[in-house]
């Protein structure tokens, strides 16, 4: 069942009650995993959002490891600004039994939306999200998600771009904007390259798109090869956030034409610049020893 979050967390419940080890994989199984939560706001928005249980109570993703409160969907202990345990708790039932594991009181008429350490053995309702962070949510920092939204927090060693080898699009610094001059392979912007293939250089044009920086992640390179070459590869690669191109850049290489005979009692000549039978490749031709230069199809001037 749906319960709240438009653009970020989802939340959804089980509709029977669950020791806790079941309720967390019932939520993995069928969501992302047992709520984590982050703050009072999300606290008040799930006491407000999730139905009242005359009964039961709903298990949320926290436990203790190694003797300290730990979210376990995120591996993160817990901090004051989600602290929030109803008078006298957690208590562990004063040392009686092992309370490893939070319940959540719903709608209670006394102390709504606190907490309290209980048996992992006791049955409650199961409480998931469904996450609203992607791979690519954040260029850099750690994509934390938020009850309508999500936020990029940023570390110590954030503030560097990931970034990909600019060479690949032609740049030769990632400094370099989408219009600069080729280095060695393909053009980025209405910069020109050369591509080598097996048998002879063509010329790409790239353009590139997207990112916030050339060469950092998100950035693009668009390729194309000139009249006469056909592409060998993807023609357009992508700097994706670990720092490396979606797929190598694709190779020119020359377009290729049937080999011409030799006429009969004649000769021809041909020019090979771009390798045997290629694209504007001029053949000459001669009937008899002694005859008029023949030219046209199979006899030239003629173009592969």
């Amino acid at each position: 069942m749906w319960t709240g979050g438009v653009a970020g967390w989802s939340y959804f419940h089980s509709n029977t009650t669950m020791d806790w080890r079941s309720a967390r994989q019932w939520c993995r199984d069928h969501h992302t995993d047992m709520v984590a939560i982050q703050d009072q706001q999300e606290i008040a928005h799930l006491n407000k959002s999730l139905p009242w249980q005359p009964t039961y109570y709903y298990w949320i993703g926290i436990r203790k490891v190694d003797n300290v409160w730990t979210w376990v969907g995120t591996n993160k202990s817990l901090t004051d600004e989600a602290t929030n345990w109803a008078t006298g708790e957690p208590n562990n039932n004063g040392g009686r039994i092992n309370e490893d594991c939070v319940e959540m009181y719903i709608q209670r008429k006394r102390e709504a939306g606190t907490w309290n350490d209980i048996s992992c053995f006791k049955s409650n309702i199961a409480l998931c999200y469904a996450a609203a962070c992607k791979k690519d949510s954040c260029v850099k920092g750690e994509c934390v998600e938020m009850i309508n939204s999500h936020k990029c927090e940023q570390g110590v060693h954030d503030d560097i771009l990931t970034a990909c080898t600019p060479a690949v699009c032609g740049l030769g610094s990632a400094a370099e904007s989408a219009a600069g001059s080729a280095v060695g392979g393909f053009g980025a912007g209405s910069a020109a390259g050369s591509a080598t293939g097996a048998s002879g250089a063509g010329s790409a044009a790239g353009s590139a798109t997207g990112g916030s920086a050339a060469g950092g992640s998100g950035f693009a390179c668009n390729y194309t090869c000139n009249e006469g070459y056909e592409h060998q590869g993807l023609l357009t690669t992508e700097c994706t956030q670990s720092g490396q191109w979606s797929s190598p850049p694709p190779t020119c290489t020359v377009v290729h034409c049937e080999e011409l005979s030799r006429p009969g009692h004649g000769t021809l000549e041909c020019q090979h610049p771009l390798g045997d039978w290629s694209f504007v490749e001029p053949c000459t031709g001669a009937l008899g020893p002694r005859g008029p230069t023949a030219r046209g199809p199979g006899f030239g001037p003629t173009t592969a």
